[in-house]
């Protein structure tokens, strides 16, 4: 700061050079007022960090208010969906998909397995009821599902599927 007089103005000068300097004299970090350094540990002290859009992705940015937007380029093509039916003492079936899909493109949705026919005994007997995509073609799905335990009698048992592909 200084004080400048001018006795023959009768005048008094405040002024002071410190505002206008930018090589930080008290030393303040980030950490001390709360500023980003980096973004997942990429950091460019004084520039930007750039998002790069990968396949698929887009990235808008919109400085006004002060947000970034990622969204997939994805959209949904098609769904196919089916139900495959096994019967007594079959554990792994494969089912036709039409019409038919990309596979690379494509996620499968399964269905937990579902009994279409009740056993009535007085045995107790334990089942688990798992499903899982054993393959995924163009045209055919296969899925394998888990065997009833301690059951003499097997029950025909279902598992729906969905097949949701992707531009």
């Amino acid at each position: 700061m200084t004080i400048t007089a001018n006795t023959s103005a009768k005048t008094i000068t405040i002024g002071e050079s410190h505002s206008i300097r930018t090589d930080n004299p008290h030393i303040v970090t980030a950490a001390q007022i709360g500023a980003m350094v980096s973004i997942d540990g990429v950091s460019n002290p004084g520039g930007n960090v750039a998002f790069v859009a990968g396949g698929g992705m887009n990235i808008a940015s919109d400085a006004t208010a002060k947000t970034i937007t990622f969204s997939s380029g994805a959209t949904i093509k098609q769904v196919v969906r089916g139900v495959i039916t096994f019967d007594a003492g079959q554990h792994e079936l494969s089912g036709s998909l039409s019409p038919s899909i990309d596979p690379g493109k494509s996620v499968v949705f399964l269905s937990p397995v579902v009994n279409s026919q009740f056993v009535v005994s007085d045995k107790a007997g334990a089942m688990r009821s798992g499903a899982c995509l054993v393959s995924l073609t163009a045209s055919q799905i296969t899925i394998s599902i888990d065997s009833m335990v301690g059951s003499s009698q097997q029950p025909q048992r279902r598992v729906s599927y969905q097949v949701i592909e992707y531009n």
